[in-house]
C-alpha cells in the first residue's frame, strides 16, 4: 500500500491531497475522479494550500465539479492567503485579461519575489511596456534575466510560460511572447534612449 493511502487512512491532510492527485489523472475513470475530488476537498478544508488551488481549478474548469466561479475564487484566495505561488500567478493572469495591470503587477511581483520564472518574466514585461509599473528598462532587464536563470533551473515551467502566453493570448496584449524577444526589445529600447 502506498504511503499516501496509509496517510489518508490515518486522517492526514497531505495523504488526502496525494491520494486525490493520484485519482485525478486525466486517464482516470469518472468515478475515480469523483473520489479524487472528495479527497481534494478534504485536504483543502484542512488547509493544504496546493489542494485549495487544485480545488479552485476544478471549479474553474467544470467537469467533475460543476463550474462555479465563486467557489473557484474562494478556494484560490485561500491558497493565495497561504502564500501559494500558483494562486498569485492565477490572479495576475486574470487581472491582465481584465486589463487591470496595476493589480496584475502586484500579484506577479508577489510570485516573482518567490522565484517564479513566469512571474519574473511578466514583471520584466510590465516594466518594459509601462503596464502596471512605470517604465524602467533596467528593472525590466533584471527581471527578464532572473526569469531566464530560474527557467533554466525549471525547464518545465519555461515550457508552461510559452503555453500561458499562447493560451491566454498574452502575446497579443504585450506584443511579445518569450524572453528572447523581450531581451531584443530591451536592447533596442536602451539603444533608442542613448
Amino acid at each position: 500500500m502506498e504511503w499516501y493511502t496509509r496517510a489518508a487512512i490515518k486522517n492526514n491532510e497531505y495523504g488526502y491531497y496525494a491520494l486525490a492527485e493520484k485519482l485525478l489523472i486525466p486517464s482516470a475513470t469518472i468515478e475515480n475522479k469523483r473520489i479524487g475530488v472528495m479527497f481534494m476537498e478534504e485536504a483543502a478544508t484542512r488547509g493544504v494550500a496546493a489542494a485549495q488551488y487544485e480545488l479552485a481549478e476544478q471549479y474553474s474548469e467544470g467537469g467533475v465539479l460543476a463550474s462555479d466561479a465563486n467557489e473557484a475564487k474562494k478556494w484560490a484566495e485561500r491558497a493565495a492567503a497561504q502564500g501559494y505561488v500558483p494562486a498569485f500567478v492565477k490572479f495576475g493572469r486574470e487581472a491582465i485579461l481584465r486589463n487591470d495591470f496595476q493589480m496584475a503587477s502586484e500579484w506577479f511581483l508577489k510570485a516573482a519575489n518567490q522565484d517564479d520564472a513566469y512571474a519574473e518574466l511578466m514583471v520584466g514585461i510590465m516594466y518594459l511596456t509601462w503596464k502596471g509599473f512605470g517604465k524602467n528598462l533596467n528593472k525590466s532587464k533584471l527581471w527578464v534575466q532572473k526569469s531566464k536563470m530560474e527557467a533554466n533551473h525549471k525547464i518545465q515551467q519555461r515550457a508552461q510560460l510559452h503555453k500561458y502566453f499562447k493560451t491566454n493570448k498574452l502575446d497579443k496584449v504585450f506584443g511579445v511572447f518569450d524572453s528572447d524577444s523581450i531581451d531584443k526589445l530591451i536592447t533596442e529600447k536602451v539603444g533608442e534612449e542613448k
